[in-house]
């Protein structure tokens, strides 16, 4: 889906360790894909985290992003003491959508979505 999709580019320009990547990114994807996730699997999601089934996104989002740091991993790329200047997010922006597995993605992406979702991560 979208987070491989994005992983690739990603590591690729930023010499970063894929599963490093899949953390960070982790959270800003499920933020975009959840309008496009069926209610039923939304509620087991959010059981999964101990919620209540009727969880509004940013909580669920919240939730996974302190799971991924509970866990020791960053949830942004300035975590990493990255120099981020004069990264060609367009040109990553532009792979990812180009990538295969984006269409394994509940939701489309376009360039412009994953240009916001890198700068999320940021």
């Amino acid at each position: 889906g979208l987070i491989q999709a994005l992983s690739v580019p990603l590591t690729s320009h930023l010499h970063l360790h894929h599963g490093l990547a899949n953390a960070i990114i982790l959270p800003h994807v499920v933020r975009f894909n959840l309008p496009a996730i069926p209610d039923q699997r939304r509620r087991r999601l959010n059981d999964s985290f101990g919620l209540a089934a009727t969880a509004n996104d940013e909580t669920f989002v919240s939730t996974l992003t302190q799971f991924v740091r509970n866990l020791g991993l960053p949830t942004s790329l300035r975590e990493l003491d990255l120099s981020l200047n004069g990264v060609a997010w367009d040109a990553i922006a532009e792979e990812t959508t180009r990538m295969v597995l984006i269409h394994n993605n509940p939701r489309s992406a376009t360039q412009d979505e994953c240009r916001t979702i890198l700068e999320q991560m940021q």
